[in-house]
């Protein structure tokens, strides 16, 4: 309103400095960017007026803030961000270390020590060979009994 209401010299974009209906369609007018047109220089002190009015109301996607100048809104803005990066950042950490310690978890009930495993296999090989010598011995001593008998 303010740059519209200013008054407009020649070669100067008389309104709609920016075009679009929405926060996905607006842009700067393409008069302005083609370089037919240019802004006008009277609307300087009101357009700087309008930027620190401090006596406007935001509300946009659950950001509300009243008596705040464009400066104070951008803050706000920036705030919110830099809380919801640092949420993120700290979810992020919990998650890495939650998954760190499920990995752990899960390779110590599963995983296999294979210099363990090897030492069981020598006991268990040396105490078979040992039963198997014991049971030869007792065949041989029954057959030594039974030819006497």
């Amino acid at each position: 309103t303010a740059y519209n209401n200013a008054t407009t010299g020649a070669g100067e974009l008389a309104a709609s400095f920016f075009t679009g209906t929405d926060r996905t369609t607006i842009t700067v007018n393409a008069a302005l960017i083609a370089g037919t047109s240019s802004i006008k220089m009277a609307c300087a002190n009101a357009v700087t007026d309008a930027i620190l009015d401090s006596t406007r109301v935001f509300s946009a996607d659950g950001l509300t803030t009243s008596g705040s100048d464009y400066s104070s809104l951008v803050t706000s803005i920036m705030a919110g961000f830099q809380q919801d990066a640092s949420n993120i950042h700290s979810l992020s950490e919990t998650a890495v270390n939650q998954q760190q310690f499920l990995k752990e978890k899960l390779s110590n009930g599963t995983s296999v020590n294979t210099d363990e495993e090897m030492v069981n296999l020598i006991i268990l090989q040396q105490a078979y060979t040992a039963s198997s010598r014991v049971i030869s011995v007792v065949s041989e001593l029954f057959n030594i009994l039974l030819a006497t008998v």
